[in-house]
């Protein structure tokens, strides 16, 4: 009885090696920009459900195949900045928020001007900003 188990065993399990090492190692060394990713992924999903969109209808927004969307939902994608942009402008929402702050003193003795980002989305395009270049500033505007 043992040998004809062991025989089946053997019969079904696979040839290829396992390569849950290698997998194990990459989520480790990994971990900061999977959880981002995953945390965006959620509130991409949260958002489709809410509203209504197939991941079909996002990938045409994006101009994008739906598997790369759904690589994207799955939370397993390394994101761009630019991807992330597209997101946001595609879907009309906020995924980060940046906000940099120091102060004038600082920034004058850095030869760059205060800059405060609270939303990045459209909102920069809105503002006034004014780009020239002398000795005690780059950017100047308020946003």
């Amino acid at each position: 009885m043992k040998i004809k188990n062991k025989e089946k065993l053997l019969e079904i399990i696979s040839d290829r090696k396992s390569n849950w090492l290698e997998y194990a190692k990459f989520q480790q060394e990994n971990a900061n920009w999977l959880e981002k990713s995953a945390k965006i992924a959620i509130v991409i999903l949260r958002h489709l459900r809410k509203n209504n969109i197939s991941q079909i209808e996002l990938a045409k927004r994006l101009n994008v195949s739906a598997q790369y969307v759904n690589k994207i939902l799955k939370g397993r994608e390394n994101l761009s900045l630019e991807t992330i942009s597209k997101l946001e402008s595609a879907l009309n929402i906020d995924l980060i928020e940046i906000e940099i702050n120091r102060n004038m003193s600082e920034a004058k003795k850095d030869k760059i001007v205060c800059i405060n980002i609270n939303k990045i989305n459209n909102r920069i395009s809105n503002n006034q900003w004014n780009l020239f270049n002398s000795d005690n500033y780059i950017f100047k505007g308020e946003a």
